[in-house]
């Protein structure tokens, strides 16, 4: 959290980068209710079927004050 609001991270893997890094998304008003859901993917290792993505959903509500 900052002066702005909240800033919104995501950790993402793809093919140019298959070991992964931290982007920035967005940045909430921190003024808001705010609510987000958070996404926890696990990327298995390949295999002759291609990759497996097991991921669970939370909806999270914060209290920034």
């Amino acid at each position: 959290m900052n002066d702005q609001g909240v800033d919104v991270w995501q950790y993402r893997v793809d093919v140019r980068d298959p070991d992964g890094s931290w982007r920035f998304v967005e940045t909430h008003d921190a003024e808001a209710d705010l609510r987000v859901s958070l996404d926890l993917a696990t990327l298995t290792p390949p295999s002759d079927e291609g990759y497996w993505v097991y991921s669970k959903t939370y909806d999270c509500e914060t209290n920034c004050k």
